[in-house]
């Protein structure tokens, strides 16, 4: 027989076990847990933070700042589960935090706050960056190297710095993103679209992704760059692992630096004012007529051209000019420009006058100056158009000759009605005059646009997008002139112009995403053979019979899903090219 007391001390335990238990369940269900990924990692890698939060289907977003102090925040994704097993609901949130750490040594993620709940503290080993492999072991598989061309410019005085991401021969990347360069009081300009070529460091084979850009330093002083920044993933080592990786977009984070650059930037030298740094800099004008066959009466366009290199154009003052005797002046407004030429910003003002003299004989022009700063040989330089003299006929007999007062009378007179009520003629020589000039102001400007259609031009800082109304069969027209020629840089533009109008929701703005969104395997071979010949990677040139007869069969089609392809500068990763005869 059980005593009383025997049953009191079990039905005390199965209480207190079904209490543990729920508290126990209570614990986990509402618990936080932070945990690494992966310890240790190496410096030149990134990992990441898994936080995971039990038992509430409506979580607060985490509390990520304490990480700041010893990691770089990259990315944040979340997923939640939500289960029902016997008719009880579990929840499940987890946040997968990116982080590439600061420094070498123990890091630590601190407690991290979700609402109510706190993790406990993670530690991190960081160790040194990873030894290279292969080669000699002198060089790693990816790097930077960044440069500038001076390290102590003038104030508002070029700067050309050139990032360049390495990649050894064999590594394959699959994704990736470098960082631009900024600074507090400089300006950063692109030049160009950046290139893509191989080279070797250390007897390893690599292949390289180069950019510049122009930076302008506002104000005199010590000026640092940060390091600049890749970010990205590679396909992991393995045999069958490349083609994985590439259909699944799976391998391992890669985080490289380059060095940071420090700039001592220089005054102006005293006493020279207006200040204008360039490299080069020309003075010149075109007349629309002989200077010495002119009429009175007649006018005639002078066309004065500024261009100088490493400035903007904003930069270059307008040429300055007074009226001379014997002439009346009618400016444009000044049309400026800036450029590259993948080397160096040019900058341009073009100012137009129409000159109408107003007695025969001859009209002296005064010289126009420019002093400008030599950055090249450090010192001040000037530019001179010569004073030139004007040889004026007599005017045709009967044309009207343009007042000669000082200045236009502000009189409102009615048409028809001169003053005192005596009659007046219905146009006056003033207006005729006027009228002449802008006339031939009209066609000097309609014969500089033929001219400049005829003549190369210098590329602008604009970029333009595809127009959708060209029609297909003039972009058409474009890629096989460009085959013809065995020119991969137009047929790659004309590719992307068709493309565009392929699929216009969508627009590809490289070669790689036109071969993701058509459907014909010839059409994808052409263009990887065609991005290797443009991007430098080894291979023998791209075939134009094919890719034109490709691309003709097969740009076109229902407009797919939108692609992440928004980086308008070449492709880190080009696609291998593929061999076959040519046709």
């Amino acid at each position: 027989m059980v005593s009383r007391t025997t049953i009191g001390a079990r039905a005390f335990a199965a209480v207190l076990g079904v209490l543990l238990a729920l508290a126990a369940s209570v614990a986990t269900a509402q618990s936080l847990e932070a945990t690494f990924e992966r310890n240790p990692i190496h410096a030149d890698e990134t990992v990441r933070l898994v936080l995971e939060l039990r038992g509430e289907t409506q979580a607060p977003s985490p509390d990520l700042s304490p990480l700041e102090r010893d990691f770089e925040l990259l990315g944040t994704s979340t997923s939640t589960q939500i289960r029902i097993v016997n008719g009880r609901q579990s929840a499940q949130t987890q946040w997968l935090v990116e982080l590439a750490p600061r420094r070498q040594g123990t890091l630590e993620a601190p407690p991290i706050r979700v609402g109510q709940h706190v993790s406990e503290a993670r530690t991190l080993e960081v160790l040194p960056p990873r030894p290279p492999s292969g080669g000699d072991g002198s060089t790693p598989d990816i790097f930077l190297e960044v440069e500038v061309d001076t390290a102590s410019p003038y104030r508002d005085a070029q700067v050309v710095y050139v990032v360049r991401l390495l990649t050894a021969a064999g590594i394959e990347l699959l994704d990736g993103q470098l960082s631009e360069p900024a600074a507090a009081d400089l300006t950063v300009l692109p030049l160009g679209r950046g290139t893509g070529y191989e080279t070797r460091r250390g007897g390893r084979a690599y292949r390289v992704v180069e950019r510049r850009h122009a930076l302008f330093a506002a104000r005199s002083g010590v000026v640092t760059l940060p390091p600049t920044t890749f970010d990205g993933e590679v396909a992991d080592g393995g045999a069958g692992s490349s083609s994985i990786s590439r259909l699944f977009g799976r391998g391992r984070r890669v985080r490289v630096r380059s060095e940071p650059v420090t700039l001592d930037v220089r005054p102006p030298p005293p006493d020279l004012s207006p200040w204008l740094p360039a490299r080069s800099l020309r003075l010149e004008e075109r007349w629309s007529a002989p200077t010495d066959a002119l009429r009175a009466g007649e006018p005639v366009t002078r066309t004065i051209v500024l261009t100088a290199e490493g400035t903007r154009a904003e930069q270059l003052p307008e040429p300055g000019w007074v009226d001379p005797a014997g002439a009346k002046t009618y400016p444009d407004q000044p049309l400026r420009e800036t450029g590259t030429d993948g080397k160096a910003l040019i900058g341009r003002v073009e100012q137009q006058v129409a000159v109408v003299a107003t007695t025969p004989g001859e009209v002296q022009l005064p010289a126009i100056r420019v002093r400008w700063w030599d950055t090249t040989a450090d010192a001040p330089r000037e530019a001179v158009l010569p004073a030139r003299t004007l040889r004026v006929a007599p005017a045709t007999p009967g044309a009207a000759m343009p007042q000669e007062s000082a200045a236009p009378t502000e009189a409102v007179v009615a048409a028809g009605t001169a003053p005192g009520g005596g009659a007046s003629p219905a146009v006056s020589p003033w207006q005729i005059a006027t009228a002449a000039a802008l006339l031939a102001w009209l066609l000097t400007v309609a014969g500089w646009w033929w001219s400049a259609r005829r003549a190369p031009r210098l590329a602008t800082s604009v970029t333009r997008s595809p127009v959708p109304g060209a029609g297909r069969r003039r972009r058409l027209a474009d890629l096989r002139r460009a085959c013809d020629a065995g020119d991969a840089r137009a047929a790659h533009d004309a590719v992307l112009a068709l493309a565009a109008l392929a699929w216009p929701r969508h627009p590809p703005r490289s070669l790689g995403a036109v071969a993701r969104m058509t459907t014909d395997p010839a059409l994808a071979a052409a263009l990887a053979r065609l991005d290797a010949a443009v991007y430098g990677v080894a291979g023998d040139g791209f075939d134009p019979a094919a890719l034109w007869n490709a691309a003709r069969a097969g740009l076109g089609g229902e407009d797919p899903p939108a692609l992440d392809d928004d980086d308008p500068l070449p492709p880190l990763r080009p696609p291998a090219p593929v061999h076959g005869r040519r046709g």
